[in-house]
């Protein structure tokens, strides 16, 4: 006689099996029949699972994609539509270009949807949605791919994951699978000043026309007259469209609204040592030999001009803008460091408006440095580039190329598959990569 324990284990297994069988029971539609689930070649697939694809050519690697219908034709021929994620080599610039991975991870979402055959199929794999502002997973511990940034095909741009300008059923689409995600992993924000910066960022980031005019006494003013702002307490928009109007004012804003915002929250960091009043213009500080003579104590208390601080904030985003404008995710990332220090350290925010640091060495500058405002060695104009990183360690393994024959191939990624693993190989020698299976 069995145990009421074997007992429940036996109707627990009946349970899991009877509900795989009722989602592979298919619903008619017209000519098609309609799956939630399938088998294929022993495993078990269902809607939403996220898998590899068999690629066109055999020197390609793998498309990822998310399942989202399960049909079977009136021949009998098993067809999915599926969802796809691009890869960042595979995704076109709008003007022109690919674009570089932040991490070899990394996958865009994407809205594309296509119909491939079920025996495209080749195994299961693991996508981890994480907002910009949370750790990333340890490879070892949690393998997989990971999306942060959403691919329009269409209009060839990339968009933060945790945007809310989608349309409502995709927005709800992105906002499980992030939660989904954060379920599973519990990750920890990356740093408390970059979740903040994101916040603010986002609540910048409507797509409305702000009323640039509103903290004006005069509209109309321009550089070399007098400029008024209201200094009451106000919400954090209001704040944002105060300085937008200073940097309107001195013709200093792009046509890239991402850009726009930044140099708003530059000008927001430095704003406790700088005088927006009525007469600071006409009280402006030289940048360069003014501050030099000045003692210490008295540069101090110095509050500069709107001229100044939108001089030195505007050199020191297209300083990071011309290094960086390649790499959005490290654009983003700098822009974020940079005003947490400036917000943070008076000696720095004070040092960038009078130009003692130009901005081509404060972005050179190490976290250390930048908390303390200044150069640990010797301050100079031009500091030496820093040294290559160290190419990233790699497992050799027993196998051989097939290309060169040479028996010099390394482990590059594990993909964990629906009923074991998914090797990814590299010949040292050559550079030819191809997948294994553990099985």
């Amino acid at each position: 006689m069995k145990s009421t324990e074997e007992e429940l284990e036996i109707n627990e297994d009946e349970d899991e099996e009877n509900a795989m069988q009722e989602d592979i029971k298919p619903t008619v539609a017209g000519k098609e029949k309609h799956y939630n689930a399938f088998e294929h070649e022993g495993d078990f697939y269902q809607l939403e699972d996220t898998v590899l694809l068999a690629p066109e050519n055999a020197n390609q690697k793998p498309d990822v994609a998310i399942i989202k219908k399960i049909t079977e034709k009136k021949d009998g021929e098993m067809m999915l539509t599926c969802q796809l994620l691009y890869r960042p080599e595979e995704a076109e610039k709008k003007k022109g270009g690919r674009w570089k991975a932040s991490d070899s991870r990394e996958l865009f979402y994407s809205f594309k949807r296509e119909e491939v055959p079920a025996a495209s199929l080749m195994y299961k794999c693991v996508v981890h949605f994480i907002p910009l502002h949370k750790q990333l997973p340890v490879r070892s511990q949690h393998p997989g791919f990971i999306v942060q940034r959403v691919y329009a095909y269409k209009e060839k741009m990339l968009w933060k994951i945790t945007d809310k300008d989608y349309v409502d059923d995709k927005q709800r689409e992105i906002d499980l699978l992030l939660q989904k995600t954060q379920e599973r992993l519990e990750l920890p924000d990356s740093e408390t000043e970059e979740a903040a910066l994101d916040d603010l960022e986002h609540h910048q980031s409507k797509k409305k026309k702000l009323d640039v005019s509103r903290n004006l006494v005069n509209p109309t003013t321009r550089s070399g007259h007098h400029l008024t702002v209201e200094r009451t307490q106000r919400s954090h928009t209001d704040e944002a469209s105060e300085f937008y109007t200073i940097l309107e004012t001195f013709s200093a804003l792009t046509r890239d609204t991402t850009r726009n915002k930044w140099l708003v929250q530059l000008l927001q960091k430095i704003q406790y040592v700088c005088d927006y009043s009525e007469d600071s213009n006409r009280k402006q500080v030289e940048r360069k030999d003014g501050a030099a003579g000045l003692s210490r104590e008295r540069r101090n208390k110095t509050k500069y001009s709107p001229a100044a601080a939108v001089s030195a904030i505007v050199a020191l985003e297209q300083a990071s803008h011309g290094t960086l404008s390649n790499d959005f995710k490290s654009y983003n990332q700098k822009m974020r460091q940079l005003c947490f220090n400036l917000e943070n350290s008076e000696r720095l925010a004070r040092r960038l408006v009078t130009q003692e640091l130009e901005a081509s060495v404060i972005l050179k500058m190490l976290p250390s440095e930048l908390k303390e405002g200044r150069l640990t060695t010797e301050e100079t104009a031009t500091r030496k580039e820093p040294a290559e990183e160290e190419p990233e360690h790699i497992q050799m393994t027993d196998h051989r190329c097939s290309r060169c024959m040479e028996k010099r191939v390394g482990l590059k990624d594990i993909i964990q598959a629906g009923s074991g693993e998914r090797y990814q190989l590299e010949c040292i020698e050559c550079g030819n990569t191809w997948y294994a299976s553990s099985r």
